[in-house]
């Protein structure tokens, strides 16, 4: 990669993580590693609870159990989702959501406790084998590039904090709007 893959100019060097170095995009501000990390590089990074106790410790959750913590969590996300209108269905059939990224699924778990069909990915397969165990959920363990998805399928496709992650975003917009239905939307 030696633009960035989401405007196409120029990066400056950022730092370097313990797999290659990162590179700001002078244009968007676009953080992007120029070397792109194999799946197996990316395993190493986001494989196993460490790296989801790191991300969840500044929000002061500690376990995948509702708690005050979890409550803070979901009120800010369901608030997007609800000042967007993005939870209203106005047909009869129930609202369906997918999450790519979606590490324990207690935002799935929370969608599912208002009707709405929630369904998503996680290539943390430890992080979503125990949101699985802990929540009753169900979490595809694959990366959202490699899943078989019903095209037109769902209202919502949704990530947060998740694609900045990826190698290949434009991929994962174009996959997501195949997967939405004509009137669906991204976030």
């Amino acid at each position: 990669v030696t633009s960035c893959p989401i405007c196409g100019s120029p990066g400056k060097f950022e730092y370097q993580n313990s797999l290659t170095p990162l590179f700001r995009c002078r244009e968007c501000d676009h953080v992007y590693a120029r070397e792109l990390p194999n799946d197996k590089a990316l395993s190493s990074l986001y494989g196993d609870f460490s790296y989801w106790e790191k991300d969840r410790c500044h929000q002061g959750i500690t376990s995948i159990q509702e708690n005050k913590g979890w409550e803070t969590y979901l009120n800010a996300r369901m608030g997007i989702l609800e000042r967007f209108q993005l939870l209203e269905c106005r047909s009869r059939r129930a609202r369906s959501v997918f999450e790519i990224g979606c590490a324990e699924g207690m935002l799935l778990h929370g969608l599912g406790k208002r009707g709405i069909v929630a369904s998503g990915c996680e290539m943390n397969r430890a992080v979503a084998q125990e949101g699985m165990r802990q929540l009753g959920i169900q979490i595809l363990t694959d990366p959202f590039e490699k899943l078989e998805l019903p095209h037109n399928h769902f209202d919502l496709v949704m990530s947060f904090h998740t694609l900045e992650h990826m190698r290949f975003p434009v991929e994962i917009f174009a996959k997501a709007a195949q997967i939405l239905r004509p009137d669906g939307a991204i976030l």
